[in-house]
């Protein structure tokens, strides 16, 4: 494996690590209870 090789692999690899770390904060935060009240409430939000 050439120095160029192991340079692309470790570039690649960071992105994907932080892509899927994006991807598992959005999941994440979509299935978060909401905080707040509900549309019926009545605290005239």
């Amino acid at each position: 494996m050439t120095t160029q090789t192991l340079v692309v692999l470790v570039v690649l690899t960071i992105a994907a690590g932080y892509l899927a770390r994006r991807a598992w904060i959005a999941v994440r935060a979509a299935r978060a209870p909401k905080g707040g009240c509900g549309h019926d409430c009545g605290c005239a939000h």
